[in-house]
């Protein structure tokens, strides 16, 4: 797996991209238009992309909140 930008609605303004570094491990990425961005690793993709865009979703709310 190269790179891929899963699409989510439910976080407007996010990119997200995976690449697997090394055999069966992954990173996923995740940037804001203005500039915030998370960022996970791991080997269980499906739990490390739900993750990565809670980690997007709960910032957004931080920053609302603020």
């Amino acid at each position: 797996m190269d790179k891929s930008e899963p699409l989510f609605p439910d976080v407007p303004g996010w990119r997200f991209s995976l690449t697997e570094t090394s055999m069966c491990v992954y990173r996923a990425d995740g940037h804001h238009a203005d500039g915030r961005s998370v960022s996970r690793t791991g080997h269980d993709l499906p739990a490390l992309i739900r993750e990565t865009v809670e980690d997007a979703r709960n910032l957004a709310e931080k920053r609302r909140s603020s």
